[in-house]
């Protein structure tokens, strides 16, 4: 799953929610997609066309796909790299995506309380069951 994405000047850069994958870098000038590990690993496939890399970028296990679609091309491996910085940001955007999700529970909470009707009897509950429950 894709955390964060940056394009810029035909480069796309890519933070990933997987079990052994944290980040992709892929430019679109020389079809090369370099693909890190959480364990630092970093190989560097060449000529990867981009439906193979959105294949890769989009799908629901990263690893499936370059299992099947991007170890076919070439490739070498580069010296491993510190995937500490990368690790923190991953951390900090699962934080941020916490605390937005927490902050519109708490917006949707005041809402419903405000919906009380005349006997006090609270008229968005039915609705919020339903959400809870399904």
């Amino acid at each position: 799953m894709i955390l964060e994405k940056i394009e810029k000047n035909g480069l796309i850069e890519v933070l990933y929610e997987s079990s052994n994958i944290i980040a992709s870098k892929y430019n679109k000038l020389d079809k090369s997609l370099s693909i890190i590990f959480k364990h630092g690993g970093n190989y560097v496939y060449s000529n990867v066309p981009e439906t193979d890399y959105f294949r890769f970028e989009t799908a629901e296990s990263q690893g499936k796909v370059l299992n099947s679609n991007i170890k076919k091309y070439a490739f070498i491996k580069e010296d491993n790299v510190d995937v500490s910085e990368v690790i923190d940001r991953i951390k900090n955007i699962k934080q941020e995506e916490i605390m937005l999700f927490e902050k519109g529970l708490i917006n949707y909470m005041k809402k419903i309380t405000k919906d009380y009707d005349d006997i006090g009897r609270l008229v968005g509950m039915d609705k919020l069951n339903k959400m809870i429950l399904n």
